[in-house]
């Protein structure tokens, strides 16, 4: 699993490995070893070009897929649990992994009150939080007190109606789809 950093302010897309990936890394060859097997047989049997195009074209899709699973805004959508409308635009995105607790994902978005509200009827979330509580978690955000605060057990959000910005914080340790 990898992190994000993603802003709005830097440069690049955010993406960056896990601290602990080194781990894995030895795994690496007889994962590929197995990988490549069905396609070294095909190989074998004469039809070199067919297993390379059936390589190149099934690896290809995978990969297409991981890089659009970890786009910022799929990130967001599976953050959030809801579908992403065009107009939402995101301002900060942070994904931590923890390797043993979980998933955290630290953000902020400018939303419309309708996104809101289907956002709290989707996830049943209660009205009872302040700004105060997700500051410490986006600590250079400049978080009003006229906002609007909901959660619930795996779910924090704060919604300031001044700037249409909403924050939150999600813990989870459910695998990603």
């Amino acid at each position: 699993m990898s992190s994000m950093d993603f802003s709005t302010a830097l440069a690049g897309d955010g993406r960056k490995t896990a601290g602990w990936f080194v781990l894995g890394l030895p795994m690496l060859v007889p994962i590929a070893m197995l990988s490549t097997m069905p396609f070294s047989m095909v190989a074998r049997r004469g039809r070199r070009a067919i297993a390379w195009l059936a390589m190149c074209v099934l690896f290809g899709a995978l990969m297409w897929f991981a890089y659009s699973q970890s786009t910022p805004l799929a990130r967001l959508e599976w953050a959030l649990d809801v579908e992403i409308p065009t107009d939402v635009k995101i301002i900060r995105l942070r994904e931590t992994d923890s390797f043993n607790d979980g998933i955290t994902t630290v953000g902020a978005c400018i939303a419309d009150r309708e996104f809101i509200n289907d956002l709290v009827a989707h996830h049943s979330l209660s009205e009872d939080i302040t700004g105060g509580y997700i500051s410490p978690y986006l600590p250079d955000a400049n978080i009003s007190v006229d906002g609007v605060g909901y959660r619930n057990d795996r779910l924090t959000c704060y919604h300031d109606s001044k700037t249409k910005t909403l924050y939150f914080v999600r813990r989870y340790s459910d695998p990603r789809p």
